[in-house]
Parts: C-alpha cells; sequence; structure tokens
C-alpha cells in the first residue's frame, strides 16, 4: 500500500526509481485490488 504512495512521486521524481517499485507492484498481484484503494485515498 505504502509503495503505491511512492508511485506519484518517484515517477515524477526520475525513471530509475520506477524500475526498482514495478517489480513489488506485479509481486503482489494479490494486493491490487489495494493498491486502487490507497489511490483513492
Amino acid at each position: 500500500m505504502f509503495h503505491v504512495f511512492l508511485l506519484k512521486p518517484y515517477k515524477l521524481s526520475s525513471e530509475k526509481f520506477e524500475r526498482p517499485l514495478l517489480p513489488p507492484v506485479i509481486y503482489i498481484p494479490e494486493t491490487k485490488t489495494e493498491e486502487y484503494e490507497a489511490s483513492s485515498v
């Protein structure tokens, strides 16, 4: 959930951060539902 919060700032910060954050997001697809919830908040 916390990784989503950094998804927005990291994207605008640098593309390098996108690579390390991408794997964790796909690695835990089960949290996909929670991922969207965090974005709503």
